[in-house]
């Protein structure tokens, strides 16, 4: 079959995509014997479609033989209501001489076959609400789950397909469909039957008995004119109508949900083929009622159609559309494939993750990562759904938010691990008694989770990581008392998967791993939270947790001086609780003190390092240089870190038990270096070491260790708390500094 380029229908578009759905449902179900079986894919972004006929014979066929669906939405607005009362008049009778003032009117009053299913419709409708006694909109609105119940087990199959687009019927009431707009077939004032049947008198002769000649006389024209922009994006001179194409289409194509308000009113202007094509594609979005095993509530969901989240190309949805904002995600397929199987396709298109159904965009695109979808579909394009946003508060419109690629990623397991957390944040940023600062916090999360799924970068998901840490300084700083959710303890994995072999990062995971039985680990000096392998609950708020808004150098030492506080107060021979299972290489703590460290970043690391279960180093120390940045290490933190260490110093198979100082703390804290090494001095002179002279030069032994003048005291203790092994200091800087007496 001839294969033909449909250069007018983009998919960046909601009414570009449905008006191609459009296309192949009317061929399909009413021009199959003279075109074939249509077939379709997309291609670059454009539509392809294989049929058995040309551009010319397939306009001579939609202008002449196309039969339109029955589009009318009488559970919403009052004009059906109207024209039944105005039918039973008895004086003035409306008949078929009667001149109609609206669409409803023409349809009812005229004779032309191809709108005979509309007319059936509009009948049966009257009848039922002579059946229900609905006299109003009151009464309709009252009545309103029984109406459409009974209207769609007694109309024609093809209005039932449409109210099955619209809305599905819960116990309760109708849930509409949030791609029809709020009404379910209306959206604010606008009517989408009106503008289907408004727009339809423009492209075919349906109602031409009530026009004038004028009008008549190049209708044909510039139906052709319009059919062939809308489908090969062939230029004309007739122009566009001015007509809305409602939430199908707001704005310029592409532009995303923050294009200025001039290009809004340019593009108001409606192609009329594209709005009829488009309400006909919409006919696959079949909603159904599915209950939940999980749950003994029903769920209601519609083909690819979600709850809002705030990831993706503006991150402020979610705090601006609160849980009223939608959006869509619209299937891609790179095969041909016919309207049966895309029928098939988006009658099962309900995404999962396990057994759960994705509820909103973060879970369908974890779905899609995850070849929750069905098979044969190579992306989507996601679009939202939002009120507010063109012509007031009482409309939606639509924007593109991005095109994703199906196809399965390693890491969905790994992100499975704050799935959890992120709902529950999800449904605090919801609550309007909840900060704003916890709102933006979930914000980057679910942001930086769909910026990973979308490219599959590994920049991506180390921003997830440390948006982790930043989520956790934040909630602990302030969460206690408004009940925010906690980031649980989460696999090594992530750490490797966002290693980028950073001094800053490795000294981050030394740091995270510092354990002691009296004092616990270091978090407990860092935030009020209980942590286990698996789980994270709030504390209290108690004296050990010294972490404040100052730089980390300054928080370093405050750790140190608490750690050894607490231990000094339950034992006088306590061990320095500065172990950890990930030691630093010593040129390390020499990049630290020479501040040749990016300090921010290492604070940001450690608040996500915090909350890694457990580091196994040995991935990390194969992959990090260690004799890079090699620089002089100051003799004064040597000899402190004697007295700081958490286990006993063995010099040549002996060992020297060496009792800590904490005063040393204190001095170091007030700048007063020289009283620091003279009580270090004194320590390990009784413990049975003796410090060795540097090079003397003229200068005597006391003197060489007090040149300590271009180094902060609260630098060098800071340094002492990070963990290094026993091979570093036994074999790399003992031996440098002691002679046994």
């Amino acid at each position: 079959m001839p294969n033909i380029k449909l250069a007018g229908c983009h998919f960046d578009t909601i009414l570009g995509y449905l008006k191609t759905l459009g296309i192949m449902r009317v061929i399909d179900q009413q021009f199959s014997d003279t075109c074939g079986i249509p077939q379709g894919k997309w291609e670059n972004g454009i539509f392809q479609l294989n049929l058995k006929t040309n551009k010319k014979k397939l306009f001579e066929l939609f202008y002449k033989d196309y039969e339109p669906s029955p589009i009318l939405v009488p559970w919403s607005g009052g004009s059906i209501i109207k024209l039944q009362k105005k039918t039973q008049k008895k004086k003035n009778k409306f008949n078929k001489n009667s001149k109609p003032s609206n669409y409803l009117d023409k349809i009812y009053l005229s004779s032309n076959s191809r709108i005979k299913q509309a007319r059936c419709v509009l009948n049966n409708i009257f009848q039922i609400f002579q059946q229900l006694q609905i006299k109003n909109k009151k009464q309709r609105d009252k009545e309103k789950h029984k109406f459409v119940s009974k209207l769609r087990i007694q109309s024609i199959d093809t209005f039932v397909d449409w109210i099955d687009t619209c809305a599905v019927l819960n116990s309760e009431k109708p849930v509409f469909a949030p791609l029809m707009g709020s009404g379910g077939g209306s959206d604010g004032r606008a009517n989408f039957a009106k503008s289907f049947y408004d727009n339809l008198e423009e492209v075919i002769p349906v109602f031409n008995q009530w026009n004038k000649k004028s009008t008549l006389k190049n209708h044909q024209q510039k139906s052709k004119a319009w059919f062939e922009e809308a489908l090969f994006n062939t230029p004309h001179k007739f122009g566009r109508l001015n007509y809305s194409p409602a939430l199908f289409e707001s704005g310029t194509r592409g532009a995303g949900p923050n294009i200025s308000q001039d290009a809004k009113e340019r593009n108001s202007l409606l192609n009329p083929w594209d709005f009829v094509l488009g309400l006909e594609g919409a006919f696959i979005f079949a909603g159904s009622l599915f209950r939940r095993f999980e749950s003994s509530t029903n769920h209601t969901s519609f083909p690819f159609q979600t709850d809002l989240s705030s990831g993706g190309d503006d991150t402020s949805l979610n705090i601006e559309s609160g849980n009223q904002a939608k959006e869509l995600w619209l299937p891609l397929w790179e095969n041909f494939v016919d309207y049966e199987e895309l029928k098939l396709l988006f009658k099962e298109g309900r995404s999962s993750l396990g057994s759960k159904q994705a509820q909103n965009g973060l879970d369908f695109l974890k779905a899609v990562k995850n070849l929750g979808i069905d098979r044969g579909v190579s992306g989507f394009n996601r679009f939202g759904i939002s009120k507010g946003r063109v012509g007031g508060n009482n409309y939606n419109s639509s924007f593109f938010l991005g095109n994703f690629k199906t196809g399965f990623d390693k890491n969905i397991k790994l992100l499975s691990e704050i799935d959890s957390f992120v709902s529950q944040l999800r449904y605090k940023s919801m609550d309007k008694d909840t900060p704003t600062r916890f709102k933006i916090v979930f914000n980057k999360i679910e942001n930086s989770i769909f910026s990973y799924l979308k490219s599959g970068d590994k920049i991506y998901f180390r921003e997830l990581f440390l948006e982790l840490g930043k989520a956790e300084y934040t909630i602990t700083r302030g969460g206690i008392n408004k009940k925010i959710p906690l980031v649980p303890p989460i696999d090594q994995k992530w750490a490797q998967k966002s290693w980028d072999g950073s001094a800053e990062f490795y000294l981050a995971l030394a740091l995270s791993q510092i354990y002691d039985k009296t004092t616990g680990s270091i978090s407990k000096n860092m935030e009020p939270v209980n942590r286990g392998r698996a789980w994270a609950s709030w504390g209290n708020k108690e004296p050990k947790q010294v972490w404040t808004n100052s730089d980390i150098i300054e928080n370093m030492f405050f750790v140190l001086s608490r750690r050894m506080l607490d231990c000094s107060r339950k034992d006088n021979s306590f061990k320095v609780p500065v172990s950890s299972s990930f030691n630093a290489p010593l040129n390390l703590v020499s990049q630290f003190l020479h501040r040749n460290i990016d300090l921010k970043k290492l604070e940001l690391y450690l608040w996500s390092c915090i909350l890694l279960k457990k580091v196994n180093p040995g991935y990390f120390t194969d992959k990090y240089n260690q004799n890079q940045y090699i620089l002089p290490i100051p003799r004064i933190y040597l000899l402190l870190k004697t007295l700081f260490l958490p286990y006993d110093l063995e010099i040549k198979g002996q060992k020297y038990k060496i009792t800590p100082e904490p005063a040393i703390l204190n001095h170091l804290k007030a700048g007063n270096l020289e009283k620091a090494w003279k009580i270090a001095n004194h320590r390990l002179r009784v413990s049975g070491l003796v410090p060795k002279p540097g090079i003397f030069h003229g200068k005597n032994r006391d003197q060489i260790w007090a040149n300590t003048q271009n180094i902060d005291g609260k630098l060098l203790g800071a340094a002492l708390l990070i963990p290094i092994s026993k091979y570093e200091v036994e074999n790399n800087f003992v031996n440098i500094l002691f002679k046994t007496s």
